[in-house]
């Protein structure tokens, strides 16, 4: 009784709760919307687009539509109208314009009258409905206006069938600020000014105004630059000087003001000071001093070259210089932005070494990094941008019905920069020494490894040996990212509730050139799970029961759906595993997941009346979401 009891007291509380959502003009998607136009071209005119925004309120299809515009002409004038309304009859252009009628000045200057029709009707379940693109221009007065959309006056203007829902519909409001030209002005010249170590520089700059200043200009030139100073004629003047700095020089109009605003007119312009220097520093790729011998990183082959290098690559450098007094020991190293797996250390007088050690926890996909050596005896500098990423081995989730016995385990290869010719890797459970799966068969994918073969064995140890290779040599797994191959395994103990990780070692991977490519890891997991089963509660385990990881019998039937509604109801808590089996994508095949109708097979988080509802259909027999989301079955 007590649960009869509570299942009627939850559909009390669905039929009695309602959402409020507004019905309303949108213009250009918004309301209100703010415009600003000039008084004089360009920028005088602006386009509206007008729709009607059902809300969830309009639930009928409509059979006529339209708006009625009122406006000030003293500020505005109204240009182009183009009804949504085409033959046949479009998503953008629902209506038919064999039942459009338009009237200018309906109520006077300042007023216009749109109704629209279609006998068809016009669906309102597809968010807004589109109405009308007019063109509004300003009228040449400065100030501000506003321009009203509403349902025609005295006119049975949104109609469904026999519902006229002008009373429900709220105004759409346009603001408008009419603004007059501006009195601005501009400065040019030079961005950036190279310094001397030996002898002063200049740089000429320019102020000039615009036609909307009722004065001749008066310009004040000033600057925050410390290494430089500008004089009232423009020119910038910079000592001799071996520093650099960022700074502004800013130039002040004292004969005009906003004509909007008032407020005084200035312009400035930014401007880098670099560090003058005696000689030049370059870097290069690759070991080129005379008479050493060359060690030749694959990085630095050709054809290797601009391929993202990956973990355990090193890359040479060769510093150059032709400062008569260059000493190794000036030169200073940095890395932008600093990683602790990146390290430069000297080879010889002229070669560097950059070490890439294990990046496999902190890199992304693919970064550049700034590489730069500065002399600090001749104050000069070089940068290169080199490009570090990683290729990744993922073993991707899955979810598995326990009574199915078999489960099939997809192998992802990211690798964004390299191409692959052949693999190799042992898959063993996270937890070691552990064999709750046992490898029967590999396929390949046909998407990405087209020709390979792909054969798997269980070791002595209880991991799976994968090898995907080809014996023609021109096959290749293409630079991208997605499934290689699957990997079939007999579940030796497939408990409901329970997961087994697995993660992809030993991985040996054989690039483009033959050669060895680090490889990063990503585990996966598989996981027995009867979706929607959570009844029994299953304490006996170990309590408290929020820590209890096992739940359910093996079937959902009316219990787990009473069990649902205690905890949707506050009688009980949800344990962990019942969390993990009733939150469930709602909605129906296949529009599953959070909001309930959206196909992206997410959950919200909580058990609630939707989950119930689609584990009432899966208990029924039923399409559901359960097993469509988690088994790709919709029967």
């Amino acid at each position: 009784m007590k649960k009869l009891f509570s299942i009627m007291c939850v559909m009390a509380l669905i039929f009695t709760v309602g959402q409020v959502n507004a019905q309303e003009y949108l213009i250009n998607g918004e309301n209100p919307l703010a415009v600003e136009l000039n008084t004089e071209a360009p920028g005088n005119c602006t386009t509206l687009t007008v729709t009607l925004d059902p809300g969830q309120v309009i639930t009928t299809p409509l059979v006529t539509g339209g708006c009625w515009f009122i406006w000030d002409v003293t500020q505005l004038t109204l240009g182009t109208v183009t009804p949504n309304a085409a033959s046949p009859q479009t998503p953008e252009n629902p209506w038919d314009p064999g039942f459009t009628t338009e009237v200018p000045d309906a109520g006077g200057p300042g007023t216009y009258f749109l109704a629209l029709g279609n006998f068809g009707t016009v669906a309102v379940d597809a968010g807004p409905i589109p109405t009308v693109v007019l063109d509004f221009c300003c009228a040449g007065t400065a100030g501000t206006s506003q321009v009203e959309v509403i349902t025609i006056p005295d006119f049975d203007t949104v109609v469904g069938d026999t519902t006229v829902w002008d009373p429900e519909i709220t105004a759409g409001i346009v603001d408008v600020l009419q603004k007059a030209p501006a009195c601005e002005c501009d400065v040019t010249g030079p961005g950036n000014v190279s310094a001397s170590a030996i002898d002063p520089v200049t740089a000429q700059y320019t102020a000039t105004g615009n036609a909307a200043c009722a004065n001749p200009p008066a310009y004040m030139w000033s600057d925050d630059c410390a290494l430089g100073d500008v004089d009232q004629t423009g020119l910038l003047t910079v000592p001799a000087t071996t520093d650099s700095e960022d700074c502004t020089i800013t130039v002040v109009d004292t004969a005009n003001t906003d004509v909007n605003d008032g407020s005084i007119v200035t312009c400035d312009i930014p401007i880098s000071i670099a560090a003058g220097v005696t000689c030049d520093v370059e870097i290069a790729l690759g070991r080129e001093c005379p008479g050493e011998e060359i060690d030749d990183p694959a990085y630095n082959r050709p054809g290797r070259r601009g391929l993202a290098a990956t973990c355990n690559d090193i890359i040479d450098f060769t510093v150059c210089s032709d400062c008569i007094d260059f000493d190794p020991d000036c030169l200073v190293w940095t890395i932008e932005p600093a990683e602790a797996f990146l390290s430069i250390a000297q080879l010889d007088d002229c070669c560097w070494r950059l070490t890439i050690d294990d990046s496999c926890e902190q890199l992304e996909k693919i970064k550049e990094y700034e590489v730069t050596v500065s002399d600090t005896c001749n104050n000069g500098s070089d940068s290169v941008i080199i490009e570090i990423g990683k290729v990744i081995v993922d073993v991707q989730d899955s979810t598995v019905d326990p009574q199915s016995g078999s489960v099939a385990v997809d192998i992802d290869l990211i690798n964004p920069e390299n191409h692959a010719r052949a693999i190799s890797m042992d898959i063993e459970e996270c937890a070691q020494g552990e064999d709750n799966l046992v490898c029967t068969e590999c396929t390949a994918n046909p998407d990405r490894a087209l020709g390979y073969t792909c054969s798997a064995a269980e070791q002595a140890d209880g991991s799976c040996r994968v090898v995907l290779y080809s014996t023609d040599p021109s096959e290749m797994i293409e630079q991208g990212r997605g499934p290689i191959a699957t990997v079939i395994y007999d579940a030796i103990d497939s408990n409901a509730g329970s997961c087994v990780c697995l993660t992809a070692t030993d991985i040996a991977i054989s690039d483009q050139f033959n050669e060895d490519l680090c490889a990063c890891q990503d585990p996966g997991e598989v996981c027995f799970k009867t979706c929607g089963d959570i009844y029994p509660q299953d304490c006996e385990f170990g309590g408290p029961c929020g820590d209890v990881q096992t739940c359910g019998d093996g079937v959902v039937d009316l219990f787990d759906i009473l069990e649902a509604i205690d905890i949707i109801l506050g009688l009980q808590d949800a344990t962990l595993c019942q969390i993990g089996n009733a939150d469930v994508p709602n909605g129906m095949p296949p529009y599953c997941g959070s909001p309930a109708g959206t196909p992206n097979c997410e959950s919200d988080g909580d058990i609630d009346i939707f989950d119930v509802l689609v584990m009432i259909d899966k208990a029924l027999g039923k399409a559901n979401c359960c097993d469509y989301c988690n088994f790709g079955q919709i029967y």
